[in-house]
């Protein structure tokens, strides 16, 4: 077992796609690269952070932020080439809202973004990374949480914690809602943190709740 030690709080991690000994880790203005064979980080990446990291590919990464500017969110997502630590892009999502989840479709290349405006959107794994204005999934509730999201092994399915105590349903192809499952009922509601379909059993779905249960949904 490998332990490093950092000055701030770590948030996020992501292991590299094509190199099982090397992993992101996220922290408030840094994301350090660490590599289990080397005692320290080998490589910082500079930026606003705090919320996720996702491999695009090998090659390049995004990571989400909080930091919202007065017109737009600053640095809310921002994509990264691995080897040179360069900023690719900074103004990937110009709304003014923080990303706390980010998630790539198995085989489409698209990436997908859980935002505090309480929609999901889509963007190109591709630069210049442009956002798919005529699709989003929405109706589920975010209300400041760091909800989460997944999809299906097949892609065909996306689905999201909610703060009202649900998870929500939506068919990736068009938007529309599939279904929706009451976790908690009122007066004791309790948000929905994260959601994770089974590798192998993709109608089993674990879900996570803001008081700590695990619950298994078939």
């Amino acid at each position: 077992m490998k332990q490093w030690s950092f000055s701030n709080s770590i948030t996020a991690t992501s292991a590299h796609p094509g190199n099982p000994d090397i992993y992101l880790c996220g922290s408030k203005n840094t994301i350090y690269a660490v590599d289990q064979r080397r005692p320290q980080p080998f490589r910082e990446y500079k930026g606003a952070f705090g919320q996720s990291i996702l491999f695009l590919d090998e090659s390049q990464f995004v990571s989400s932020g909080d930091v919202i500017a007065r017109d737009c969110g600053e640095k809310a997502i921002m994509a990264w080439d691995f080897d040179s630590s360069a900023v690719m892009s900074n103004q990937i999502f110009l709304e003014r809202y923080a990303v706390p989840c980010l998630r790539k479709h198995p085989s489409d290349h698209i990436f997908m973004a859980q935002t505090h405006g309480n929609y999901i959107a889509l963007f190109s794994t591709r630069r210049p990374y442009k956002m798919n204005k005529h699709l989003r999934f929405e109706k589920h509730q975010v209300a400041g949480y760091n909800i989460g999201f997944d999809i299906s092994p097949d892609g065909r399915t996306v689905a999201s914690g909610s703060a009202n105590g649900k998870v929500y349903f939506f068919n990736y192809s068009n938007g529309r809602v599939l279904r929706e499952s009451s976790i908690f009922h009122a007066p004791l509601i309790q948000p929905c943190t994260d959601v994770k379909f089974h590798p192998v059993l993709p109608s089993h779905v674990a879900v996570s709740t803001w008081n700590g249960l695990i619950v298994i949904l078939k």
